[in-house]
């Protein structure tokens, strides 16, 4: 092996003074270091390569791929034509026509005191409206006001036979 001063320049770096035996042990390894990084550059190259023509491939066998055809033979269908019947007309007798002629219709005048006005009262309201804390006060503390949602509650008695005492019907779930 020839001794150039790359080489001499590098063990000088690494300053290995042990002998030359060690400074070519060390020479040969960092070699084999750098083919084997070399080799594996190359190989990743060549893999990347091979992928990207794999994928062209596939892409182009499968956008051009076109779905088999089965023949399937099916009946004539016979599409009969529209139904076409032929009417013929005549024109009506003078007796069967309807004529208007002016002057001959009697027209209805109402006079203001033949009419009669109804009116109507507003209704007035025959309940109250009570809030949260009066409604709990009805129920005597046998109720509780539940609340599911904001501007939705529903009152739950603790006895369900007290629906029935305060007019109310029975909760069916």
């Amino acid at each position: 092996m020839k001794k150039t001063p790359e080489r001499e320049t590098l063990l000088d770096v690494l300053a290995v003074d042990d002998g030359a035996d060690d400074r070519e042990a060390l020479l040969q390894l960092t070699l084999r270091h750098v083919r084997h990084r070399r080799a594996r550059r190359r190989a990743t190259g060549g893999a990347l390569v091979a992928g990207m023509a794999w994928a062209m491939v596939w892409s182009g066998w499968h956008w051009r791929r076109e779905e088999p055809r089965v023949a399937i033979e099916q009946p004539a269908i016979v599409h009969p034509g529209p139904r076409l019947e032929i009417v013929t007309t005549q024109p009506l007798s003078k007796n069967q026509l309807v004529k208007t002629e002016p002057g001959r219709i009697s027209v209805v005048r109402s006079v203001a005191g033949g009419a009669t006005i109804v009116e109507t009262a507003r209704a007035l309201r025959s309940w109250t409206e009570i809030d949260d804390r009066q409604l709990l006060a009805m129920v005597d503390d046998q109720a509780v006001l539940v609340r599911r949602e904001p501007g939705h509650a529903e009152l739950v008695f603790i006895n369900p036979a007290d629906r029935m005492r305060f007019g109310l019907p029975q909760q069916v779930r």
